[in-house]
């Protein structure tokens, strides 16, 4: 027994290390060989199901990085499973938790808001029971964006409210503040709330541009801009959008790019600039399809043939 722990110790750590270089492959290898040496042991009590619970989480993580959802939820609920009866013990609370918060993540990245909400609120309770202010804050923080992309606005900006209370005490929490008040921007948009949803995007643009966040600030120039589209200032509309578009041209950020493009484009049609509208929503249309971005393909084609026939454009969409 002790040689088999010791030996799936090692594999943790040879797993840990490659993860850490960003060798996902490599890190899934050892961490599932690692796993399958635990499957064959009997009898190994709380020692052994840490070691499942390592080794699972890990693989997990591996998957989570590729964005290979599916499979990262097995891995996590694997490793939850594995610790689940141990969560009175002080050492297993924390890794439960963690896995917990990971497994909802995955959760909402598949569009499966009820599973990641009870499974990110469960984390949030145990790490602020734990005292883990990190991760509670980053369970907050997701519940919050669960209920934005569920359009509960209110929900939503409470849980924003709550995470950037609890950041405030973290070394990062500049970078964790510059989130909460994009989230809570684009909340008090959908609120219809265009001016108190561009006072958040201001002070996140007045943090990413102290930072040096060239991609923040791309997004928090073209939220501006769509909330000044809202309250017909086209015009400073497409000045807004056109230096989003400059800098995710320089961030090389492809989909950023495509929504710069499909909203500059909704400005100039609004501002009756058929060419240059039309101009920039063939960019757009492009772009998305290169990127495999099917929603915006289909705003961008339906668009242009509202620029073409003088109607109204979709809603542009929000970075």
């Amino acid at each position: 027994m002790a040689i088999v722990l010791t030996r799936l110790s090692a594999l943790v750590e040879e797993g840990e290390s490659l993860y850490q270089q960003s060798e996902w492959s490599q890190a899934a290898r050892a961490w599932r060989a690692g796993l399958d040496l635990a499957a064959e042991m009997e009898g190994g009590g709380a020692m052994a199901a840490r070691m499942e619970h390592s080794l699972a989480s890990g693989l997990g993580r591996c998957h989570h990085s590729v964005q290979e959802w599916e499979e990262a939820i097995c891995y996590y609920t694997q490793a939850v499973e594995s610790i689940r009866d141990l969560a009175g013990q002080p050492v297993s609370q924390p890794e439960l938790a963690s896995s917990l918060c990971n497994l909802g993540m995955c959760y909402r990245e598949r569009g499966q808001f009820a599973e990641a909400i009870d499974r990110l609120s469960e984390a949030s309770e145990m790490m602020r029971d734990a005292g883990d202010c990190r991760g509670e804050a980053v369970a907050v923080s997701e519940l919050g964006v669960c209920c934005l992309l569920l359009g509960q606005y209110e929900r939503a900006i409470k849980y924003s409210d709550q995470a950037r209370g609890i950041a405030k005490t973290l070394t990062d929490s500049v970078q964790r503040e510059m989130r909460e008040l994009g989230n809570l921007g684009v909340c008090w948009k959908g609120l219809g709330q265009y001016e108190r949803a561009m006072e958040c995007h201001d002070q996140g643009l007045e943090i990413a541009r102290e930072l040096g966040d060239r991609q923040a600030e791309s997004n928090f120039l073209g939220n501006i801009g769509v909330c000044l589209m809202a309250v017909g200032k086209f015009e400073e509309a497409a000045v807004h959008h056109g230096q989003a578009l400059s800098l995710s041209r320089e961030t090389k950020s492809q989909r950023s790019e495509s929504s710069d493009l499909g909203n500059l484009a909704n400005c100039y049609h609004l501002l009756d600039q058929p060419g240059e509208a039309v101009e920039h929503g063939k960019m757009a249309l492009e772009m998305a399809t290169q990127v495999g971005d099917r929603r915006s393909e289909g705003i961008a084609r339906r668009n242009l043939v509202l620029f073409s026939e003088g109607g109204c454009v979709e809603d542009t969409l929000d970075e």
